[in-house]
């Protein structure tokens, strides 16, 4: 039992000595104001790699962010990803599980001060990333019998791993819908008017709030627009609340659970039933 132990932590810490190594070799190729001279890596070699690793970097947050760079751009795109590796460089050898806290950066870049719903946007990009990433999962037919024979003060639902809630203050389900490039009837740019012109009704709502839902019925993550009732639904099962107390607290609402199970059950939205 010790041995495993100390293999564990040894392995741990070889980890951990490679992740230093590795964003110590980001910050040499790209020093930032604070950090200049005092690499001890060669600096004749350090260019060969810039360039590389710029592109390895870049290209990943093409995959994660497809709607980011179309809205902002190649330039601007590729000065916020060494942004990227300069501020929060990877630590783990997937890139695929690099760009979480691109969102915030966007959100703080200033050519960017004038158009705050990009951050939003790249936030659903990520979102709608982590869902294709996650397993594949179906809900398990045997717990919807629970629903017969259970208090439902006792019941609890569990949420698939492969959906996401967020809000914004922008039509950001519209936006990005735009800027898809999918589904166009002939290319001629009739459902991306269609789309805009959505954005621009929506954004001239007072203190308009959009919450959006990220899911995946089936091999491709999909998004809609939430009601402010079942975004309250969701929040409480993702809080563990169980189904009576939660309908308790929303007695108020026009919440229909029974409506409500047949689209969670249609869109994959649950995992199992447990008491």
């Amino acid at each position: 039992m010790n041995e495993h132990w100390n293999i564990s932590n040894q392995l741990q810490a070889a980890f951990a000595q490679v992740e230093q190594q590795q964003q110590s070799l980001i910050k040499a190729i790209f020093p930032s104001a604070s950090n200049n001279d005092d690499s001890s890596f060669d600096k004749r070699g350090l260019a060969i790699y810039r360039n590389n690793l710029l592109a390895t970097a870049k290209q990943a947050l093409v995959v994660t962010f497809p709607t980011v760079i179309t809205l902002i751009g190649e330039d601007l795109f590729m000065h916020a990803c060494r942004q990227l590796l300069i501020s929060s460089p990877p630590d783990q050898g997937d890139w695929g599980l690099w760009g979480q806290g691109f969102a915030k950066l966007l959100h703080n870049l200033p050519q960017l001060t004038e158009y705050p719903f990009v951050a939003d946007i790249a936030q659903l990009d990520w979102l709608c990333h982590q869902s294709m990433r996650e397993k594949n999962s179906v809900i398990d037919q045997a717990s919807l019998q629970l629903l017969a024979s259970t208090d439902l003060d006792r019941l609890y639902l569990s949420l698939t791993d492969h959906q996401y809630l967020m809000e914004s203050n922008f039509p950001i389900i519209e936006f990005w819908l735009t800027h898809q490039h999918e589904g166009y009837p002939n290319d001629n740019g009739e459902l991306k008017q269609q789309y805009l012109q959505q954005a621009i009704t929506k954004l001239d709502q007072t203190d308009f709030q959009q919450r959006i839902l990220v899911y995946r019925p089936n091999f491709k993550a999909e998004i809609r627009e939430l009601s402010g009732d079942e975004y309250r639904w969701l929040s409480l099962m993702h809080q563990g609340v169980s189904i009576g107390n939660a309908l308790d607290a929303m007695a108020n609402c026009e919440f229909d659970f029974a409506l409500w199970l047949g689209i969670a059950l249609e869109q994959n939205l649950i995992s199992h039933l447990y008491q």
